[in-house]
């Protein structure tokens, strides 16, 4: 997947919810081919806590959150193929 996507992912390695999504996201993004980021937050590595607060300014407040960095569109949480694809394509 391309690092220059416009849409991320942050997730954490230990979060039941963000495992959820990992098949959604193989099936809409890898299979379908949209382009996303994913991004590791995690407490030891500075940069990637920055990013995430630089994107979630108290919209989310955890993992998974899902951003579209071009328009702001955002999600929150475990959700469905729907709601992700429809965020997915929001332009």
């Amino acid at each position: 997947m391309s690092n220059d996507s416009n849409l991320i992912m942050f997730y954490s390695a230990n979060c039941d919810h963000c495992e959820a999504m990992l098949p959604i996201i193989n099936e809409l993004f890898q299979d379908e081919g949209i382009e996303i980021t994913l991004s590791e937050v995690n407490q030891k590595d500075k940069q990637s806590i920055e990013m995430y607060e630089k994107y979630d300014q108290g919209k989310c407040g955890g993992v998974p959150f899902f951003v579209n960095a071009e328009t702001g569109a955002t999600l929150c949480g475990e959700v469905s193929k729907k709601e992700l694809r429809e965020w997915a394509e929001r332009k």
